[in-house]
């Protein structure tokens, strides 16, 4: 499977579900979409545009990969170990391009089978505009949650995009 730049695909996570291919924009040619463990969807069509869903909503559009994004995001890891009721920090990194404005949004934690559970996320809004690297800690709780796997998703809305990061949450 290759990309837009005629080079192969690459998840950077692991490919969890069977490849679906559907022609989702009715052009006579199947784009191919699967599932990855940390819940992302990924998607691609036969011209190499990536295809994308909003994990926490459920939307999908096109992604046209020839634009670049205004700016990238990343956390400090991607999987956290606690006890019930613990608190742990991550530091989101938000890296723009050029100026922009933007928001940080996130959503509370799902268990495997979708069920919305308790967890509180707390962090300072970031001023509404900055050109600058922006690093945010990010306070994570979970509250009264059972043992077992859970995931929380922290974003970064512009007006153009919402970038979002899965966080494995594991209550030991």
């Amino acid at each position: 499977l290759l990309d837009e730049n005629n080079q192969e695909y690459n998840a950077v996570t692991t490919v969890q579900s069977s490849p679906l291919l559907y022609d989702i924009n009715n052009d006579g040619n199947p784009e191919i979409f699967f599932g990855d463990d940390t819940g992302y969807f990924h998607g691609l069509d036969n011209q190499g545009n990536i295809w994308f869903t909003e994990w926490t909503e459920n939307k999908i559009a096109v992604l046209d990969a020839q634009k670049a994004l205004e700016f990238t995001i990343e956390t400090s890891t991607r999987e956290i170990h606690m006890n019930k009721n613990e608190l742990k920090e991550v530091i989101l990194i938000i890296e723009p391009k050029n100026r922009i404005m933007a928001d940080i949004k996130s959503s509370g934690t799902f268990t495997i089978n979708g069920l919305l559970e308790n967890v509180s996320i707390t962090f300072e809004q970031i001023d509404n505009e900055f050109d600058t690297i922006q690093e945010i800690p990010i306070l994570i709780k979970a509250e009264n949650l059972e043992v077992g796997i859970y995931t929380i998703m922290i974003s970064v809305e512009s007006q153009e995009i919402t970038q979002s990061i899965p966080i494995r949450l594991i209550i030991k």
